[in-house]
């Protein structure tokens, strides 16, 4: 009996190290000003990564996609505003995604999934259909847009 309990006690514990481990880049971006938790990301090391973005930038896209441009600078992060300005991220988790971006012979972009793991890398310049393809095909996006679909087909209550 006791022996039951030990082997309960283990697996919970290794469970539940697991699920901290796991929840660990959520849980230290609470109450940041990051776009972790929330939003897709663009990662980007690249010098001008609004003219990267070919054939040109689409807002209304990346905010239909909740996605988000962070650049990575000097050893820190940046989100891109759409008036071409940069406003600094005060989370260091974001960093661990800029020292993943190489950036050494080419300017280099890294989708980041609601899910925290990367998706799809690019070279020099972003098909902006290619990456607007390459998010919806992803399961959360999907549900998304049923979601919003769902509800524009609801009738307004009387």
């Amino acid at each position: 009996m006791l022996n039951v309990l030990l082997r309960k006690f283990r697996i919970a514990a290794i469970i539940g190290a697991a699920v901290s481990v796991i929840a660990q880049p959520l849980i230290a971006s609470a109450g940041t000003n990051s776009p972790l938790g929330h939003s897709r990301i663009l990662a980007s090391c690249a010098a001008k990564p609004l003219d990267a973005i070919a054939p040109t930038m689409n807002w209304p896209g990346f905010q239909e996609r909740d996605l988000v441009l962070v650049v990575f600078r000097d050893q820190k992060a940046y989100i891109q505003n759409k008036n071409d300005g940069l406003e600094l991220i005060s989370d260091p988790t974001m960093l661990r995604y800029g020292k993943a971006l190489t950036c050494e012979r080419f300017d280099e972009f890294m989708l980041i999934g609601k899910d925290r793991g990367p998706k799809r890398r690019w070279l020099n310049t972003v098909p902006i259909q290619e990456l607007f393809q390459t998010i919806d095909a992803m399961p959360m996006r999907q549900y998304e847009m049923r979601k919003t679909q769902s509800r524009r087909l609801k009738p307004e209550k009387e």
